[in-house]
């Protein structure tokens, strides 16, 4: 570049150029391109606030239709316990029956059995005996406790008077006792001898093994 190009800033050769349209164009023209712009966020702003309102929408039914199958379902069973509701009352009436046959047996003792077992034992030279008593507990009277030390547990006695030939006879019988299902202890209160016989009253105690358990709840019962 020459000097004088230099000093005048012209530039020889170079390609013409000149601006023909007025400011206002250019300033239009940007200003179109920045409304696109905005007019796009615009569309995608909206675009998002749709989408979320859709997801929320469905969020939101879904909640509410598993609300309603949930008090249907609710509806359905009070319907089904209504129509059984007699079987229920049934069931609990026959389970109070059963519960009071628990009750009233669960100090019931075979006292026939209990009796027979008791003559058997005695020998053969014990006479009949002339009385027999009997105390028990009962399911809301406990069986006296014992006051005598090294007693053993009792819910029941019998009481025996009568008599036998020989005092070994009576020794025996007291042995022999102890086969007796539910015995716990025996004893001699009194022994007599009254006209070449020996007159005695005899006090046995029985254990709850007697009780017969006839409506006890099983195992399988309980499961």
């Amino acid at each position: 570049m020459s000097a004088r190009a230099q000093k005048t800033g012209i530039i020889l050769g170079g390609v013409p150029r000149a601006e023909l349209l007025p400011p206002e164009l250019e300033i239009e023209k940007k200003a179109k391109a920045q409304r696109r712009s905005l007019m796009a966020v615009a569309i995608l702003v909206v675009a998002a606030t749709v989408v979320a309102y859709g997801l929320a929408t469905a969020v939101a039914q879904g909640t509410s239709a598993a609300l309603d199958d949930s008090r249907n379902r609710g509806l359905a069973i009070q319907g089904q316990q209504l129509e059984f509701i007699e079987v229920t009352q049934v069931q609990q009436q026959v389970d109070d029956v059963i519960e009071a046959q628990q009750l009233g047996t669960s100090t019931e003792i075979d006292w026939r059995g209990m009796i027979i077992a008791i003559e058997i034992a005695a020998p053969v030279d014990t006479l009949a005996a002339s009385s027999i008593t009997v105390k028990q507990a009962t399911p809301v009277t406990p069986f006296d406790e014992p006051t005598a030390p090294f007693e053993k547990e009792r819910v029941a006695e019998i009481v025996i008077t009568g008599g036998g030939l020989s005092l070994s006879s009576l020794a025996i019988w007291m042995e022999n006792l102890r086969t007796v299902p539910g015995y716990t202890d025996s004893t001699y209160s009194t022994i007599a001898a009254e006209g070449g016989i020996y007159v005695y009253s005899l006090t046995v105690h029985i254990n709850s093994e007697a009780f017969t358990k006839r409506f006890a709840e099983t195992e399988e019962d309980a499961e």
